[in-house]
């Protein structure tokens, strides 16, 4: 993830993320963004994270498909909006390169010292952390 966001800084463009909502739109994304020659983010959020078969799952059948279409693009796979520590760690140990925690409902000391713990495994792991 680091090297495409310093890229994208550097050259001063964005990139999208776009979440997958369902498996189909895996190969949508991948497609529109390899045409683009443009990198992207595919996001998966706890909400449907079940339906999508699990972040292992999602994170694999990501990677197939990318092999399968040749894509030559950079994407990154991303936990958008992750609701517990738990689940960031779940997604980091199915090869998410990032997690967003998403404790903004509790108090703050405690989204605090929750934040603190994701970031803490995620470096372990080489994965970007976002938090809210």
């Amino acid at each position: 993830m680091q090297p495409i966001l310093h890229q994208a800084h550097n050259a001063k463009y964005a990139i999208p993320q776009i979440n997958v909502n369902g498996l189909i739109w895996i190969e949508g994304i991948l497609r529109a963004a390899e045409k683009k020659r443009a990198p992207i983010i595919l996001g998966t959020t706890d909400k449907i994270i079940d339906y999508l078969g699990g972040y292992e799952f999602i994170c694999k059948l990501i990677h197939l498909k990318a092999q399968s279409l040749n894509i030559t693009i950079p994407y990154v796979i991303h936990l958008d909006h992750g609701n517990s520590v738990e689940s960031c760690i779940k997604a980091i140990d199915a090869g998410y390169d990032s997690v967003m925690y998403d404790g903004s409902r509790l108090p703050l000391e405690e989204n605090i010292e929750n934040m603190k713990k994701v970031v803490n495994y995620a470096h372990q792991h080489h994965v970007l952390v976002e938090g809210e």
